[in-house]
């Protein structure tokens, strides 16, 4: 029923925990109210203490919006059907630009989508701050083996086209980020660097004894 009702489970979950001796109830109709109009929400399930009989019949999943001790309690909200990466990301987005100044100040959002959107955000402000760095100790590291230029730029131009197409292949298939695809650039860049190394050093092995032209042809064979 619940597959049923919310799809493939990319809902998003707005918790918060009571601070006063009861929830304010009103506050809570008000937010769910106002969330059903934001644009790629499709629908939002409020506790049943935020629920009035006059909204029509709740769904079964209200019932577990609220804690057995009443301390916490939750707004499910279901983005539209078959939404992008980017338009998740993007309604996250605008989700915590509305709790933030809605009358329910300091609820957590949970869900997968969030849980993506959080991997992407953190990708985006690691790789501005680390990857500078990376490509500096890459280019000393690589320096340093081949005592060449041309080594350091053939290996770096193999990690970059490498990272760019498996990273395209993933963009064009619309595949959320997750915990290995995070890491993917990394792991690339090490096994493509490692390869580098190892074919450079097979055709200076080579051509201390051939012409250049048939260490070449070895090397590629």
């Amino acid at each position: 029923r619940f597959r049923e009702r919310f799809g493939d489970g990319s809902f998003v979950l707005a918790t918060m925990q009571r601070k006063g001796a009861a929830w304010d109830a009103a506050a809570w109709r008000e937010v769910a109210q106002a969330l059903r109009g934001v644009p790629g929400v499709a629908a939002v399930v409020a506790p049943p203490f935020a629920e009035e009989e006059s909204e029509g019949p709740r769904a079964p999943v209200a019932a577990f919006l609220e804690s057995e001790d009443g301390s916490t309690a939750a707004l499910l909200i279901q983005p539209r059907d078959k939404m992008a990466v980017a338009e998740a990301g993007k309604l996250i987005e605008r989700l915590e630009a509305y709790f933030a100044r809605s009358r329910l100040a300091g609820a957590e959002l949970a869900g997968v989508s969030v849980i993506t959107h959080d991997l992407d955000r953190g990708s985006r402000e690691s790789l501005a701050t680390m990857g500078p760095l990376v490509a500096l100790v890459l280019c000393v590291v690589l320096y340093a083996t081949t005592r060449q230029w041309r080594g350091v730029a053939a290996a770096l131009a193999v990690i970059v086209v490498e990272s760019i197409w498996t990273l395209g292949l993933v963009a064009m298939f619309d595949r959320p980020l997750n915990l290995v695809l995070v890491t993917m650039p990394a792991i690339l860049a090490v096994v493509t660097m490692t390869q580098t190394m190892h074919t450079l050093s097979f055709f200076h092995c080579l051509e201390a004894d051939e012409e250049r032209r048939e260490a070449w042809r070895k090397t590629l064979r």
